[in-house]
């Protein structure tokens, strides 16, 4: 039988040796929230979730966005580390095109921000 996501993070957790107490410190996730995805109460959590639950624990964001339904490439997955919760929204509908796009717009302020610092 293939492990669910509430089996995936119990399983994540006890291997790295944490208390759902620690994961919490860590993570800012409610003990309640942890306990609930655990036993399977809760089947889609946000991705801004599974992505703090990745770090914490050492599994790719992408293989837990995938266990609970999200569609989302790994340049994807990485962005979701680092960036505000209205990205993680836009994650489950923006294209790789739309990501492309995106990444262009952003590599562009970068270089616009820089030449403004003066060196």
């Amino acid at each position: 039988m293939t492990p669910t996501l509430g089996d995936t993070l119990r399983i994540a957790r006890t291997a790295r040796g944490l208390t759902l107490q620690q994961v919490q410190n860590a993570t800012s996730v409610s003990i309640s929230y942890l306990s609930r995805l655990e036993n399977r109460r809760i089947e889609k959590p946000g991705a801004d979730i599974l992505a703090k639950l990745a770090d914490a624990y050492g599994i790719p964001a992408q293989t837990l966005l995938q266990m609970a339904g999200y569609e989302v490439s790994s340049q994807q997955a990485a962005l979701l580390r680092s960036v505000p919760r209205y990205i993680f929204e836009a994650a489950t509908v923006l294209t790789e095109d739309d990501w492309g796009s995106l990444q262009d717009i952003v590599e562009g302020m970068v270089r616009i921000r820089r030449a403004e610092v003066p060196l």
